[in-house]
């Protein structure tokens, strides 16, 4: 913003008096907003801190469990203190003014105590541990509906760590949709974001949903890619996995039907119909071998290509630079990787590290003025039509 004073100074938009008292205001709320994320800093580390330490003390399992002489006892006191900060926190964030922030984290300390009542549940009931998967949903079933009742994106955050944590915690999991097991998350997660639900109402909760989709969709691919691992158990994938690949198609079509009106969600439902696609082919053995170990290179480079153009389409189009950054992110990395597969074993192996240096800087140096040009777009102030 100083830059641009400076500017309109200079073409004589604006006389000294007022650049200076502009810029006069600027070193005011400069101040007063590091004095706040201060604030903020310090109470989600001291937050984080009492939250871990709470629930380290119940899962240690020491004196608190011998304090009180019944089991009701027990868990009565866990609650009393998890609703007391939540109580807190909503006097705080809605009945005192003055302490928002305060109240903010209290709210979110309150969703890390639930977890540490859950865990001394199933400590007092001797409930089955090995993988802890009922705890973490009882946990995020808890923690879900503070996310969307509150509006508090840091809780929901915390409700996306829980259902990955959740997911991959089910007993035989990989056993039982094999190497389509991150493929059938991320697609869970993005058809979620599409929810007309969750998208209309809490957009703002989605840009989170949809980046880790892509991210687990993207590099599971490419390992797919680079490893041949689905070709190589082309016919052990499971009936489980391609029922599972089969809903989710469904359910992306459904989402479809119900924002038509949504242009973006053309593009997306016919990459995610795609992906859904050519996996439940592969796990269905409709093709012989020869023909799929084709259809798998092709296929996997056209997916992981789909991705990053998707990023770049939709991250210019929203003038929004962090869905460009992952697009650049994506490309280095594919292209690195295409390189890499295609000319390591036919070119001097100095050859072969020059040219992929030189590559990969010419490369870095344009996508970066590709991103320049659109953060100085943006901070134009275009109001063009996106």
């Amino acid at each position: 913003m100083k830059k641009h004073i400076k500017k309109w100074l200079e073409k004589g938009y604006i006389d000294e008096k007022q650049a200076g008292i502009i810029l006069e205001d600027i070193g005011e709320e400069e101040k007063r907003n590091a004095r706040l994320a201060m604030n903020i800093t310090l109470y989600t580390i001291g937050a984080i801190l009492i939250g871990i330490g709470a629930i380290s003390f119940i899962a240690a399992n020491d004196w608190l469990l011998r304090l009180f002489a019944s089991r009701f006892a027990k868990i009565f006191a866990s609650l009393f203190v998890t609703f007391g900060c939540f109580g807190l926190g909503y006097w705080f964030s809605y009945i005192k003014t003055g302490f928002k922030r305060l109240g903010s984290v209290l709210i979110f300390l309150s969703t890390l105590l639930i977890g540490g009542v859950w865990a001394l549940i199933g400590q007092i009931y001797n409930l089955p541990t090995e993988s802890n998967c009922g705890i973490f949903f009882l946990w995020l079933l808890s923690v879900l509906p503070v996310a969307f009742l509150f509006n508090k994106k840091d809780i929901n955050n915390l409700s996306i760590v829980l259902f990955i944590v959740t997911y991959f915690s089910i007993p035989n999991t990989y056993d039982t949709l094999a190497h389509l097991s991150p493929i059938v998350f991320a697609l869970i997660l993005y058809n979620f974001a599409n929810i007309p639900l969750i998208k209309n109402n809490f957009a703002h909760f989605t840009p989170a949903y949809k980046a880790i989709s892509t991210v687990v969709l993207f590099f599971t691919t490419l390992v797919m890619f680079c490893s041949g691992a689905l070709i190589d158990n082309y016919e052990t994938i499971s009936t489980p996995a391609i029922a599972t690949l089969s809903v989710l198609l469904i359910f992306t079509l459904i989402n479809f039907t119900l924002n038509k009106k949504d242009d973006a969600l053309k593009a997306e439902t016919v990459i995610l119909s795609g992906i859904s696609i050519f996996y439940t082919i592969f796990g269905i053995n409709i093709i012989n071998f020869e023909i799929a170990a084709v259809v798998n290179t092709i296929g996997l480079n056209i997916i992981l290509a789909a991705i990053i153009l998707a990023l770049y389409h939709f991250g210019y189009k929203a003038q929004d630079s962090r869905l460009v950054t992952r697009a650049n992110f994506f490309t280095l990395v594919y292209i690195s990787v295409l390189y890499f597969k295609i000319s390591y074993h036919f070119l001097d192996k100095a050859l072969f590290f020059f040219l992929g240096g030189v590559i990969l800087l010419s490369l870095g140096i344009y996508l970066e003025k590709q991103k320049k040009g659109l953060k100085k777009h943006a901070g134009g102030g275009n109001t063009d039509e996106q």
